[in-house]
C-alpha cells in the first residue's frame, strides 16, 4: 500500500508543476501568453465525469457500505465506467474523426 501513498504524491507534484509552467511562467517571462477561444465543458461531458466519478466511488466504498454481492458492487462500478466511457465517445468522436482542417493528413 506504500506504492500508492508514493504514487498519489508526486503524481500530485507533477500535475501542480505542470499546471504552473503552463500558466504563471509565460507571463512573468514576457512570453506569449495562452489565449483563444474560453474553455467550456459542455454538459455531457460533465455528466460523464460524474459516472466517472460514481463508478469509483462504487467500485472503492461499495464493498464496505452496500449490502451486495462483491461481484453486483464490481458490475455495477463497470457499468457506470463504461456509461461514462461511451458518452465521451458520443461526445468527442465527431471531433477527433473529420480530417483536418489544413488538408494534411495526420
Amino acid at each position: 500500500m506504500l506504492w500508492h501513498g508514493h504514487e498519489m504524491r508526486f503524481g500530485f507534484i507533477v500535475a501542480a508543476m505542470a499546471g504552473f509552467l503552463l500558466t504563471a511562467v509565460p507571463s512573468w517571462t514576457g512570453e506569449r501568453e495562452f489565449s483563444g477561444r474560453p474553455l467550456v465543458v459542455a454538459r455531457p461531458t460533465t455528466f460523464a465525469y460524474a459516472l466517472l466519478a460514481g463508478a469509483t466511488l462504487v467500485r472503492v466504498f461499495g464493498p464496505a457500505f452496500m449490502a451486495l454481492p462483491y461481484a453486483k458492487i464490481i458490475m455495477l462500478a463497470a457499468a457506470l465506467w463504461t456509461a461514462s466511457f461511451a458518452l465521451f465517445l458520443w461526445v468527442y468522436t465527431p471531433i477527433l474523426v473529420p480530417p483536418r482542417a489544413d488538408g494534411k493528413p495526420g
